[in-house]
């Protein structure tokens, strides 16, 4: 996993997002597809004590229109996160999405 750098939110936790990595699950479903694949990314949590969460894996390539290879994101003043990706989408040039912790 590539580390793509650590927000500290509003509650005190640290977040952030990994390029790589991550378990691979259906998108729709939620239902592990292949465990033994590895994710494209994922999106995690570090509590000040130490302890990490992660929050979503990204799933590996499905199809063009998949959101994959998170580059980082930010925290918004209404409390979510928002970032994106490098590739994935109706194009398979990135996306943006947002996370509500």
């Amino acid at each position: 996993m590539v580390p793509q750098g650590l927000v500290q939110g509003t509650d005190g936790n640290f977040y952030g997002t990994t390029f790589s990595g991550g378990i691979y699950t259906a998108t729709y479903t939620g239902e592990p597809l292949n465990l033994g694949a590895v994710g494209a990314g994922t999106l995690f949590k570090i509590t000040p004590a130490g302890v990490e969460t992660v929050l979503y894996s990204f799933p590996a390539r499905l199809n063009p229109q998949d959101t994959i290879d998170p580059n980082g994101f930010i925290q918004g003043t209404d409390g979510s996160f928002y970032g994106t990706t490098q590739s994935g989408g109706a194009n398979g040039d990135g996306t943006v999405f947002k996370y509500t912790p």
